[in-house]
C-alpha cells in the first residue's frame, strides 16, 4: 500500500528485493513506479497529481466534524440480548435528554466548519421521543438559516413507528436506518420479544410507504445465534426489497460485552462474513443487484481516491475529525464507542 491508500499484490519477497537493490520482474517494476510505490527520482514528475489525491483522500480533515449524533434517550422498548448502547426500561424517563441540553448541542454542531451535516438521532430507541426529535430538527434549521446543508438520520428499530414519528420523519425529510437481524427465528430471539419481527416488517413497511422505499435502510447484527445462518440473513433482506445489508459484527460493549471468548466469536464471524459474501456473488451472478455495504466501503477505499466519509476506516481516525456524539445526560464524545464505554464506567 502507498501513501494514497493504493494496494498491488505483488510477489512474495518483493519488498525485501526492493530494499535490498535486487533485480524484480521488468513489468511488475514499471507498475510499482507508475502507481508511485516506487520513484526513480526525489521527486516523482507526476507528484503534483499524487498530491491530489492525497488531498482528496484526506479532505475531511479540512471540513472537520460532519457526522453528529444526538441520543435522545437510553430507553427501549426491546430487550436485545447483545445491546451495545447500555439501554433502560421504557418507563425510566430519567434517561431522556433536556430541551436545554438539545439546544446547547445543536449550538456546538453549528460551529463545525464542515459546510454539509449529518444530524443522526440514537438510543436506547429514539422513537419513544417524538417531541424531542421535532424540536431538534427544528431548532436546527432555525438557527443554522440555510448556511449549511443538514441531513437528518432517525435510527430506530422500527418495532413501534407511530404516525406521529413518521409525520415528523416527512415533514423533514428524515432517513431511516433501522435493524433486522434476519429471518423471525434468529430475530425474535435477538430481540427478546416473541413478535418483535413481524412488528419490525411491519414497520419498515409503513415506513416505506409513507417515506417512500429509498427512505428506509437497514443493518443487522451478527449475534452467535446468528453465525450458522449467513444464507438465510442474506435471503430475507433479498426477500422483503433490501438491495443491499451491511454485516455488522458485535462490539463488546453494553450486554454484548459478556461474550467472554472474543477471540473464538471473531474467528466464527470472519467464516460467517465469507460465507455470506460468497452467498451474495451468487445471487448477483444470478442477476438480482445487491450489495454488502461493508465490502462497498472497502473495495472504494482500496479502488478510489475519494473519501468515502465512513468514520470506522478514516485514517487518522474519524474521532471528532469526523464524528462527535451528544449524549443524553449533557457529555459529549468523541465517537459513539467511547460513549458506550463510559456507560460501563469506562472513561479510558
Amino acid at each position: 500500500m502507498n501513501e494514497v491508500g493504493d494496494m498491488i499484490i505483488a510477489p512474495n519477497g518483493t519488498v525485501a528485493n526492493v530494499v535490498g537493490h535486487q533485480p524484480i520482474d521488468e513489468d511488475l517494476y514499471k507498475t510499482l513506479v507508475a502507481n508511485f510505490f516506487l520513484s526513480e527520482t526525489s521527486l516523482p514528475s507526476l507528484l503534483d497529481i499524487y498530491a491530489q489525491r492525497l488531498a482528496e483522500k484526506k479532505r475531511f480533515l479540512f471540513e472537520f466534524t460532519a457526522l453528529h449524533i444526538f441520543v435522545l434517550t437510553l430507553r427501549c422498548n426491546q430487550n436485545c440480548t447483545y445491546c451495545q448502547a447500555s439501554s433502560k426500561k421504557e418507563q425510566y424517563r430519567m434517561y431522556t435528554m433536556s430541551k436545554q441540553t438539545m439546544k446547547c448541542a445543536v449550538e456546538l454542531m453549528l460551529k463545525s466548519p464542515s459546510p454539509h451535516l449529518t444530524m443522526e438521532f440514537q438510543g436506547g430507541e429514539p422513537s419513544l421521543e417524538p417531541e424531542l426529535l421535532s424540536y431538534g430538527i427544528e431548532l436546527s434549521k432555525e438557527l443554522n438559516g440555510g448556511t449549511k446543508e443538514i441531513d437528518y438520520i432517525l435510527c430506530t428499530n422500527s418495532f413501534n413507528l407511530t404516525d406521529e414519528v413518521l409525520d415528523i420523519c416527512a415533514k423533514h425529510n428524515v432517513l431511516i436506518s433501522t435493524s433486522l437481524d434476519g429471518p423471525a427465528f434468529i430475530h425474535n430471539k435477538n430481540r427478546g420479544v416473541a413478535d418483535s419481527y413481524e412488528r419490525v416488517v411491519a414497520g419498515i413497511e409503513k415506513a416505506r410507504n409513507l417515506l417512500g422505499h429509498d427512505k428506509v435502510s437497514a443493518l443487522m447484527t451478527t449475534s452467535e445465534f446468528a453465525l450458522d445462518y449467513p444464507d438465510a440473513i442474506v435471503d430475507e433482506y433479498v426477500k422483503l426489497g433490501f438491495s443491499d445489508i451491511f454485516i455488522r459484527a458485535l462490539n463488546p460493549y453494553g450486554l454484548a460485552s459478556d461474550n467472554a471468548d472474543w477471540e473464538y466469536y471473531t474467528n466464527r464471524f470472519i467464516d460467517f462474513y465469507k460465507r455470506a459474501l460468497e452467498h451474495i456473488i451468487e445471487i448477483n451472478k444470478r442477476g438480482t443487484f445487491f450489495i454488502e455495504d461493508y465490502s462497498a466501503i472497502i473495495l472504494k477505499k482500496i479502488f478510489s481516491a475519494q473519501n468515502t466519509g465512513f468514520v470506522d476506516l478514516q485514517s487518522p481516525a474519524g474521532i471528532i475529525n469526523s464524528v462527535l456524539v451528544y449524549n443524553y445526560d449533557g457529555y459529549v464524545y468523541c465517537s459513539d464507542e467511547s460513549r458506550m464505554l463510559a456507560e460501563n464506567n469506562d472513561y479510558s
